[in-house]
């Protein structure tokens, strides 16, 4: 029944994607959709007959990269040494961590010499620890590029975070993954726990005061929670780089906010909280259906293309069974709900149970926005102009709420889309390395007496750049 309805939802959603991109960069004649079509179907049926017979031999000897491959393999395939480390969170869940502790040029060393900077990565909706590493082999992925162009005399220590729900933090002290009680959480839970209870777990692990944040999309949401919501966590973080920052979100053009504002805001009270995308050979299905070569292959850069926004220059063909062979890597309906509800509202606010849970809120049927009046980290933002999900208005909206802005950063490539974030081709130049520099920067001005200090700091460099900037982009 499970195999059945796996199969189904591949194939609706192959048909739901067709109807979405009519003329998008499919073939013009229709006998050539159709052929496309076609050649998906088949292939996915004879994939699944391939997958269910396959042993686990076949899966050591299979010849498509990393794709296959667990992050810390891909991290040690990489030549970098690599730990895991489970996390427990105050309400139970386990999330995995992936520690790169030092880069090449360092070698191994002991934790107290040379001086380190600490960095927690969060991934976004859908994702997992591998969207830092996964282009890594071309120098690329963030949590290795960062150390590859890096000029501080620091030991960069990446800690590459991954959420409750998906591949790599299916685990809980009393609750398992059949149980719907499991996926009872959205992006609210995320900031409130997961990212909390890694902060802690790192900074006592390598006895470090602080450490520097890089979130990307669902990276930053659940940071702005954490600070708004537990506020005493603003002093534990340096700075924050947010990639593509998914704070408000009225104006995104995305095919899947689209898909969730028409489908499940409706009905938000009556659908149920389960796993989103519970299909176990996705991954695998991904790699064969998308390697060079393949007549399906147009399909998946038509998939990533509707997420997060067309820029064909920066798809490299060659890494998409890699990028699709690790993601989507699992969440929850709730979370998507949550997103959808914050897109019909235009509000960054908590979710709402719509009366159907009556003890939240003291009773009101109105959810609460987050105070983000509370959030005292200095925040650095990077935004693309063609991002179908943080789209530009939306990203400098936000930006107008923090006291404590750093720096607004527009990625130099009109084209640039929300996944290039994580994927581009050209990630080394346009992301890696202005994100490095910035926080070498900053690491180099920081004022001496501490967050007071640092925050007083901040409102005097707003006063004279950053509002200006802002004002001047509206």
């Amino acid at each position: 029944m499970r195999q059945s309805l796996a199969i189904g939802l591949t194939i609706l959603s192959t048909f739901l994607v067709a109807n979405a991109t009519q003329n998008f960069v499919f073939p013009s004649d229709q006998a050539g959709q159709e052929k496309l079509w076609n050649d998906t179907i088949q292939a996915i049926l004879k994939f699944k007959e391939e997958f269910e017979s396959r042993s686990p031999a076949d899966v050591l000897q299979a010849e498509d990269g990393d794709a296959s491959l667990t992050v810390p393999e891909v991290i040690l395939r990489y030549g970098y040494p690599v730990e895991v480390h489970n996390i427990t969170t105050e309400d139970g869940y386990i999330i995995q961590a992936h520690r790169i502790p030092y880069g090449l040029a360092c070698g191994a060393v002991n934790e107290g010499s040379p001086k380190k900077r600490v960095v927690w990565m969060q991934h976004g909706l859908m994702g997992d620890s591998s969207n830092w590493v996964i282009t890594g082999n071309k120098s690329r992925g963030l949590g290795i590029g960062l150390r590859k162009i890096s000029s501080t005399k620091e030991r960069i220590t990446d800690n590459l975070g991954n959420y409750r729900g998906n591949t790599y933090s299916t685990m809980h002290t009393t609750l398992l993954p059949s149980q719907p009680e499991f996926w009872d959480f959205s992006w609210h839970d995320l900031g409130m726990y997961d990212i909390p209870a890694g902060i802690d777990y790192v900074l006592n692990h390598t006895q470090a005061e602080s450490l520097y944040y890089i979130g990307h999309s669902m990276g930053t949401t659940g940071f702005f929670v954490t600070m708004s919501e537990r506020p005493e966590y603003n002093a534990k973080v340096k700075l924050m780089s947010a990639l593509a920052p998914a704070l408000f979100m009225s104006h995104s053009t995305s095919v899947i906010t689209r898909l969730l504002v028409e489908l499940f805001v409706p009905i938000i009270d009556q659908v149920p909280y389960v796993e989103a995308f519970p299909i176990e050979w996705t991954k695998d299905l991904a790699a064969e259906l998308c390697k060079r070569g393949a007549p399906t292959q147009p399909l998946c850069s038509i998939i990533l293309y509707l997420i997060g926004g067309k820029n064909e220059p920066q798809l490299d063909l060659d890494s998409l069974p890699a990028i699709l062979g690790h993601s989507p890597a699992g969440s929850s309906t709730k979370t998507f709900m949550h997103y959808g509800q914050g897109i019909v509202s235009g509000q960054f606010e908590k979710f709402n149970y719509r009366g159907a849970n009556p003890d939240k809120y003291n009773g009101s049927l109105t959810p609460p926005k987050y105070d983000l009046g509370k959030i005292t980290t200095p925040i650095a933002i990077y935004y693309g102009d063609n991002d179908f999900l943080a789209d530009p208005q939306d990203v400098l909206r936000g930006a107008r709420e923090f006291s404590t802005l750093v720096n607004l950063h527009r990625v130099n490539d009109t084209l640039f889309s929300h996944l290039d974030f994580v994927w581009a081709l050209d990630q080394g130049t346009l992301i890696n390395k202005p994100v490095m520099d910035f926080m070498e920067e900053f690491a180099n001005r920081l004022p001496p007496n501490g967050v007071a200090g640092r925050v007083q700091f901040m409102n005097g460099l707003l006063s004279m750049t950053v509002i200006l900037v802002i004002n001047k982009m509206l």
